[in-house]
């Protein structure tokens, strides 16, 4: 059984061969975890809504001004020249994963070269539960979400952890 509380509600999916009353069960048995996911979820909202036309990009704030006729997102200094309308949102997640593979190549580069290795294969995903994934053969798989951290953690030595990281 798998129970998934995200923006569009509760979910609950059950084996094939489950009874109904095994989703309510769980449910209630589950309860405090959703309705805590569920505040999480309106937090994260509320969150979003408070910073009006701004979006986070490594520990600083960049400012969105919409561009009637754009259809890429471009930064010029702390602004982000982004389309007008629907396609505003996937536009700038379209950008964050650009500017992610610009971000991470050279991190990734310089973290290969000091511990004598090379990666195959870099990838920028989306994914809900991990920031960074590699598999045997090189492959290497972040998460453009990093990108929305609130400040940088780690020094360029890699290895040595910031004094100011809280």
């Amino acid at each position: 059984m798998r129970v998934t509380v995200d923006a569009e509600g509760v979910e609950v999916v059950l084996p094939r061969r489950a009874a109904e009353r095994d989703a309510a069960a769980a449910v209630r048995e589950l309860a405090p975890w959703i309705q805590r996911r569920v505040r999480e979820q309106q937090d994260a909202r509320d969150a979003v809504t408070a910073r009006g036309d701004t979006v986070p990009y490594l520990g600083e704030t960049l400012h969105i001004q919409p561009q009637a006729g754009r259809t890429r997102v471009h930064r010029r200094g702390d602004v982000l020249l982004a389309p007008a309308g629907p396609d505003r949102e996937a536009a700038i997640e379209r950008w964050y994963r650009r500017a992610a593979r610009d971000e991470i190549t050279p991190r990734l580069e310089r973290a290969c070269a000091l511990a004598g290795s090379s990666y195959s294969k870099l990838t920028i995903r989306g994914q809900r539960t991990r920031w960074a994934s590699c598999s045997r053969t090189g492959a290497m798989s972040f998460n453009w979400r990093l990108l929305l951290a609130p400040r940088p953690c780690w020094t360029t030595s890699y290895g040595t952890r910031s004094a100011t990281c809280r």
